[in-house]
């Protein structure tokens, strides 16, 4: 019929329904893809011990060439709006003594089980593995997305594989700036995944023990003690960046995940908490709460208004709060949604000709990734400013060099003055000795070297003689 249709109108009629046609078949194949890599890793605590983990590379393309560093917990997944099917294609290339394959399963979301089974009976995996060849590619697909935020994870050996380090969040919105709809509309938004390392188990994961009898090793996870209390993969020190919580009075949407293995009890202090969705399941109405029940493997979504302006501490209220027994560290961590404030006040001097000492610029605020570059005047010749707010280069010439540095991100921008002073480094004749000369022989051409002084050099003898034909030029 339809092509009956087609053929009885003009050509332009008929390719304008083609290319109808063609953008239809496509939009229906359209979807998120991403490539993961499984690799072994190691993290250095605030007391110095080193932990191995586990944790999910991304890479550009299924060549598996450019990947950028495997993290736990591993790169944020978004499934744009509209798109309802997410692939991920997997690779395991886990190293050491203790190795295992792995699987991608998604809490919340469907597939068709594909279990795998230990030679006992007993399952090992929910669903397809992934060997730990670095060869084999395994696409896990879900064809029916819904919205909201969920923990993707290792579906094999789970009690193992996801406290290793194996999981990470994917969310889906509704719409642009919409989580589940017009009533969870945000200005900002911020991910607090929560987890915990036991470095018992990882020591005998490295160690290639695990699986043995005690005492040698140890057979599971019965006996989970964990020391290591994280908050998007990192426990707290005095030093650790804020998380923007974007500007004062905006709507901040919150998604609050688990990996541990411990219940555990957000609470923001100073702030009310409105909780709109629970596994990507939103409530009828929010809940209006200080604190949450964030169990195992839970997901929750909330919404504050950080008002007034400042820095919110939010913190585990089950008080896994320590780095090894150590206190202050921990499930800590502040939102801030200070303005965007450049801090750096002064600049080093340069010298001519000398490498200027590499110098980064600092903010404060704001929200996001910061981009730094120069918008008035200009830095001295031979120096460069990186987006990362980086000086560096060797200056050219000498003299008091004005400048204006802008940083921004996604609250906006923010300005500031800065100047260089060049100066010219002392000149300083650096050969301290001649070769010798033979009668009657050429003398080998030797340069002398000063440095120092700004421009061209001119030599010449003051004291005493070049000697018979020993000419200086």
């Amino acid at each position: 019929m339809e092509m009956k249709i087609c053929r009885g109108k003009s050509i332009v009629q008929g390719v304008f329904l083609m290319l109808i046609c063609i953008l239809g078949l496509s939009s229906a194949s359209w979807g998120a893809e991403f490539w993961l890599r499984a690799e072994t890793l190691t993290k250095t605590m605030p007391d110095t011990s080193v932990v191995t983990m586990w944790g999910f590379a991304q890479c550009t393309d299924g060549t598996y060439a450019s990947c950028t560093p495997a993290t736990v917990p591993g790169p944020r997944l978004t499934v744009p709006v509209g798109d309802t099917t997410l692939t991920i294609n997997l690779r395991n290339n886990l190293t050491g003594p203790f190795v295992e394959p792995v699987s991608l399963v998604i809490p919340g979301q469907t597939i068709v089980p594909a279990p795998v089974r230990n030679p006992d009976g007993r399952v090992r995996s929910f669903t397809t593995e992934t060997p730990p060849d670095n060869a084999t590619t395994v696409t896990y697909t879900w064809t029916s997305m819904k919205t909201g935020t969920y923990l993707y994870q290792s579906g094999s050996h789970p009690a193992v594989q996801v406290q290793m380090g194996l999981y990470g969040a994917v969310t889906r919105n509704a719409a642009a700036g919409q989580a589940y709809g017009p009533s969870t509309a945000y200005a900002a938004e911020a991910i607090l995944l929560f987890s915990e390392i036991d470095p018992v188990l990882h020591g005998h994961v490295a160690a290639g023990t695990y699986g043995q009898l005690p005492p040698t090793g140890i057979t599971s996870t019965m006996n989970y003690e964990p020391k290591y209390f994280l908050i998007n993969g990192e426990p707290f020190t005095p030093a650790a960046p804020r998380i923007s919580a974007g500007i004062v009075g905006q709507n901040l949407l919150l998604r609050f995940l688990s990996a541990g293995l411990k219940h555990r009890v957000p609470t923001i202090y100073g702030l009310n908490i409105s909780l709109v969705a629970e596994d990507g399941n939103p409530y009828p109405y929010p809940k209006e709460q200080y604190s949450l029940l964030l169990s195992p493997g839970k997901t929750l979504d909330a919404l504050v208004t950080a008002t007034p302006q400042g820095e919110f501490p939010v913190y585990d209220r089950r008080l896994g709060l320590t780095n090894n027994a150590a206190p202050y560290g921990g499930m800590l961590t502040y939102l801030s949604n200070l303005p965007l404030t450049i801090t750096t006040t002064s600049l080093p001097g340069g010298v001519v000709g000398t490498a200027y000492p590499a110098t980064t610029l600092t903010a404060t605020g704001g929200s996001g990734p910061k981009t730094w570059s120069v918008s008035a005047g200009a830095l001295p010749g031979g120096l460069t400013l990186s987006a990362a707010g980086v000086i560096t280069g060797t200056p050219t010439a000498p003299g008091t060099f004005n400048f204006t540095v802008q940083v921004t991100d996604s609250s906006g921008t923010a300005t500031k003055p800065l100047s260089i002073i060049v100066t010219v480094g002392p000149l300083t004749i650096t050969t301290t000795s001649l070769p010798g000369g033979v009668v009657g022989t050429a003398y080998p051409a030797t340069t002398l070297t000063a440095t120092g002084g700004f421009g061209p050099k001119t030599w010449s003898i003051v004291l005493g003689g070049g000697g018979i034909g020993v000419p200086i030029t």
